[in-house]
């Protein structure tokens, strides 16, 4: 928190300006928050809080100051800065501020999941960190932004037979397909070079054997939800 320096109070025409008057009652009581990338969102809070405390309502005033908070950082914003819009100035580069603080995070959470080591994991344990990680680096958990970069980590002979099923599949049910084919790995490698088709129609049937039964777990689980929705109408 930096404090700024209160300086002796002074009468203010009431022909002055009400921007030079907000800005210097800003200037001589507010305590502002340094600026936070790691959450934007909670910073514009506090920032707008002494800006409501102080009553600084003049926008000029508001996005002079949120300049000077940036600090160094005004270089990533410069173009915005240059030609900024004739009214809502302050709005208008805070927008800019979060998206490309929230932009930073999912790069820097996609540049930590490239380094990843991913081929030596079972995928369920793969995806399982991936979504432990997406909530440390503060990014999304959805499956639609997970999905690729899983499948990204998948040894190549996963891949090949997961990734065209990933349309039609969620997330959790793509993962125990390639734990089906990762763990037959091993039957894979000890089949002789005269029986590999042998052993290739054995891995197959092994993997719609326990699809087969994971589209069954799921049909009960859909049996028994709309059981109990139909017990509570009745109720």
């Amino acid at each position: 928190m930096t404090d700024t320096v209160i300086a002796k109070e002074e009468s203010i025409s009431p022909s002055r300006p009400r921007s030079e008057i907000d800005a210097r009652h800003f200037t001589m009581h507010a305590r502002l928050p340094d600026f936070n990338s790691k959450d934007p969102g909670s910073w514009f809070v506090l920032l707008e809080n002494e800006f409501s405390m102080n009553e600084v309502l003049d926008d000029g005033v508001r996005y002079s100051h949120l300049i000077s908070l940036l600090g160094s950082r005004i270089s990533n914003f410069m173009a915005v800065v240059r030609a900024p819009p004739p009214t809502n100035k302050y709005e208008f580069l805070k927008q800019h501020v979060l998206q490309r603080c929230t932009v930073s995070k999912e790069q820097q959470f996609k540049d930590f999941v490239s380094k990843m080591e991913g081929s030596n994991r079972l995928p369920s344990r793969l995806l399982h960190r991936l979504r432990r990680e997406a909530v440390n680096h503060e990014v999304s958990q959805s499956d639609a932004f997970l999905k690729s970069l899983w499948l990204e980590k998948l040894p190549e002979f996963v891949w090949k037979t997961v990734e065209p099923h990933k349309r039609n599949m969620k997330l959790d049910q793509l993962a125990t397909l390639a734990d089906s084919i990762y763990e037959s790995k091993g039957q894979r490698e000890v089949v002789t070079s005269k029986s590999k088709q042998d052993g290739s129609d054995f891995l197959l049937k092994d993997i719609l054997r326990r699809l087969e039964i994971l589209e069954e777990c799921q049909r009960q689980r859909d049996k028994s939800a709309r059981a109990d929705e139909r017990k509570k109408a009745r109720d």
